[in-house]
């Protein structure tokens, strides 16, 4: 939360890292890891959001409760937009699958948003 760009980028990459480890997951989520993450996705660089969007595809493997605390956080229209954007498309591209994954709510609301042609 806050910080200068250089620290946002290493505790997003932190947390990219931690967050591979199954036994961390849910521990990232209690102490309320998802909004800075979701807020990193927005104005940041590009290799902070690159970061960020690893963690959240993380947090959300094999979780449907990840899956939806992070949708509710609002990181899928952030993650679609980004989709746009050239460094950031493949951890993106990664982290929509894996919220979308087995998801039906999250499936709908990236449909939704556009992110799938119709």
């Amino acid at each position: 939360r806050g910080g200068d760009s250089h620290s946002q980028e290493q505790a997003a990459a932190a947390l990219a890292s931690l967050s591979q480890l199954e036994a961390a997951r849910k521990p990232i989520m209690k102490i309320g890891g998802i909004p800075p993450l979701v807020a990193l996705l927005k104005g940041a660089s590009a290799d902070t959001q690159i970061h960020a969007a690893k963690a959240l595809a993380n947090l959300s493997h094999g979780s449907p409760e990840g899956q939806s605390a992070i949708a509710r956080a609002g990181a899928l229209p952030l993650l679609i937009a980004l989709l746009a954007t050239g460094k950031t498309q493949e951890a993106v591209a990664h982290a929509v699958a894996r919220l979308t994954q087995d998801h039906e709510a999250n499936q709908a609301e990236v449909t939704r948003l556009g992110g799938i042609p119709k």
